[in-house]
């Protein structure tokens, strides 16, 4: 009943198709803050590039839209930068860093006291 008269008030002349797009940009809205507060600003451009992706196939499959040379040199560097900051060997050389001890007498860095600090302006 409730909801009944909410639709045949003032927000009555909204067509489901509306009331679906409020509702995708809210969760959009919903998932933006959320990502920003738990991980960081290259992670949200990551999953926008993976919306796009999925939109362009959704795209190709629904609308029959063809896709051109641009987009698909986009799509592999795109590809390529989300494997090189999210892929397995960064695991890998990270442990193998961490096997090395560097000599702080020869002006070596110390790599294991580097991912324990934390920039000055942080909070």
């Amino acid at each position: 009943l409730l909801l009944d008269s909410f639709l045949h008030s003032g927000t009555g002349r909204f067509t489901p198709v509306v009331w679906l797009i409020i509702f995708n940009n809210a969760a959009l809205g919903i998932s933006v803050a959320y990502i920003m507060k738990y991980a960081n600003n290259v992670i949200k451009c990551f999953t926008s590039a993976v919306a796009v992706y999925i939109a362009t196939y959704l795209s190709t499959k629904f609308f029959n839209e063809t896709i051109d040379l641009a987009f698909v040199c986009g799509v592999v560097v795109l590809t390529a930068a989300l494997y090189l900051y999210m892929g397995n060997h960064n695991k890998v050389l990270k442990a193998h860093f961490e096997t090395i001890k560097p000599n702080k007498e020869e002006g070596a860095i110390n790599l294991e006291r580097l991912d324990q600090e934390k920039p000055a302006n942080s909070k």
